[in-house]
């Protein structure tokens, strides 16, 4: 769970240098981009944690393409 919470944190950080230097879009709200972003990247960081994600697969591929779709404009 801590490790959970670091990666977030991570996320939110990065997003946030992202928006403060101009080179991530603004629009997306800061909360719902970094779930996102935390949602694809979280099967990644621990395998094990796929098939208890499978129910979210839609729901997450619909918020990460919205993000990308909005993500080109700053």
């Amino acid at each position: 769970m801590a490790c959970e919470k670091r990666l977030l944190n991570l996320i939110q950080q990065t997003l946030r240098h992202g928006r403060e230097t101009g080179e991530l879009e603004r629009k997306t709200p800061a909360d719902e981009a970094a779930e996102a972003i935390y949602r694809v990247i979280k099967r990644d960081a621990n395998p094990v944690l796929l098939k208890y994600s499978l129910d979210e697969g839609e729901e997450a591929s619909a918020q990460l393409v919205a993000l990308v779709l909005r993500s080109p404009a700053p």
